[in-house]
C-alpha cells in the first residue's frame, strides 16, 4: 500500500509550490485564520445547494422555449425588488427511462433557493391538475411578453450535458436580462477575481473541474487556499478522492454567496492540533503546521 493510501488526507500546503496539486504530499500547514474560520462556520446555519429537476419529452423545444421561459420569468419575479443581481447556477442534461420511455432531465443546481423555489412551484401549478391552471400560464405569458416588449433578453441554453456554469444577470436599471454560459471556465483558484472567496464562483470552478479530462485541480498559486478554510478542505478532498462531489458544498442561508465544503476527515486532522479550542489571534503565529503521522 502506498503511502497516500495510508494516510489520506494528502497535502503539502506550502505557497511557494505550483504543482499538480495530486503529486502533493507531506505537511499541512495551518494558517491560524484557519481556526477562526473553523469557529465561525460553526456559529452559522448551512444548507445543500438547491436543485430541481425539469422532465422534458422535447428539449430543443424546452430548451429555446419552456423551460427558458420559466427561467426568464422567474428570475424576473424573484429580484425585480433586490436590484442589479448576478449569481452563477449550474445546469446539467440526463437521460432517463420512465414507463419503458427514455426521457431528458434538465438538472438547475443553485445557492439562490428563492430562484429555484419560485421556478418549482410554477412548474407544480402548472403540471397538477389545478383549477386555475389555465389563467395561471396565461398570466406567466403575459409577463413573458411585456418582458420581450420592454426589456433585453438574452436567453442561451446548451445542449451539453455539463454541468455547465451559467451567468445569471438581472439588471432592473439597464432593463435587461441575461443568462448565458461561462466562457472557459477554469481550474485555477487564482484566474478568478474573488479568488473563489463566492459561491458563484465556486460553481464555475466546478464545472472546470468536472468536465475535464483528469478531474485534477491545478494549483498556480496555493497560497490562495491558505487564506480560506472552506477552500482547502475541498482541495483536500479532491486530492484524497479524485473527484468533487457537489453535495458536499454548503451555503449560509442568511448570505447564499458564503459557502463551506463538508470535509469531515480534514475538520478532525485539523482538530489534532488545535482548531477544536477557540482562537486566540493575539500572538500573530505565522502559522502552524499538523506532521501527517
Amino acid at each position: 500500500m502506498s503511502e497516500s493510501e495510508r494516510n489520506p488526507l494528502v497535502s503539502n500546503l506550502t505557497a511557494k509550490n505550483a504543482v499538480v496539486a495530486q503529486q502533493l504530499i507531506g505537511d499541512v500547514v495551518i494558517n491560524p485564520i484557519f481556526i477562526q474560520q473553523h469557529h465561525e462556520v460553526k456559529r452559522k446555519i448551512w444548507r445543500e445547494l438547491i436543485q430541481f429537476d425539469y422532465p422534458s419529452q422535447t428539449l430543443d423545444h424546452d430548451l429555446s422555449g419552456n423551460y427558458a421561459a420559466h427561467l426568464i420569468v422567474q428570475l424576473h419575479r424573484t429580484f425585480r425588488d433586490t436590484g442589479y443581481t448576478e449569481f452563477t447556477s449550474l445546469i446539467s442534461l440526463a437521460t432517463k427511462s420512465v414507463m419503458d420511455n427514455e426521457v431528458w432531465v434538465i438538472s438547475l443546481l443553485s445557492h439562490q433557493a428563492k430562484f429555484v423555489g419560485a421556478i418549482h412551484s410554477a412548474v407544480r401549478v402548472l403540471w397538477n391538475a389545478n383549477p386555475d391552471r389555465a389563467a395561471f400560464q396565461e398570466a406567466l405569458n403575459d409577463e413573458l411578453r411585456q418582458l420581450f416588449a420592454q426589456w433585453n433578453i438574452h436567453c442561451e441554453l446548451s445542449r451539453d450535458r455539463g454541468p455547465v456554469a451559467y451567468r445569471f444577470i438581472y439588471d432592473p436599471d439597464g432593463r435587461s436580462i441575461s443568462i448565458r454560459p461561462h466562457d472557459q471556465p477554469s481550474t485555477q483558484p487564482s484566474d478568478y477575481p474573488q479568488q473563489l472567496a463566492i459561491t458563484s464562483e465556486l460553481l464555475v470552478l466546478c464545472s472546470a473541474v468536472l468536465n475535464s479530462a483528469n478531474s485534477s485541480l491545478l494549483l498556480g498559486d496555493i497560497g490562495i487556499a491558505q487564506s480560506s478554510y472552506s477552500l482547502t478542505k475541498l482541495i483536500l478532498h479532491l486530492l484524497d478522492s479524485h473527484s468533487l462531489e457537489l453535495r458536499r458544498i454548503r451555503v449560509n442561508v442568511n448570505e447564499p454567496e458564503e459557502w463551506d465544503y463538508l470535509n469531515p476527515d480534514a475538520d478532525i486532522e485539523f482538530g489534532k492540533h488545535g482548531i477544536g479550542n477557540e482562537p486566540n489571534m493575539s500572538d500573530g503565529e505565522p502559522g502552524l503546521k499538523a506532521d501527517r503521522q
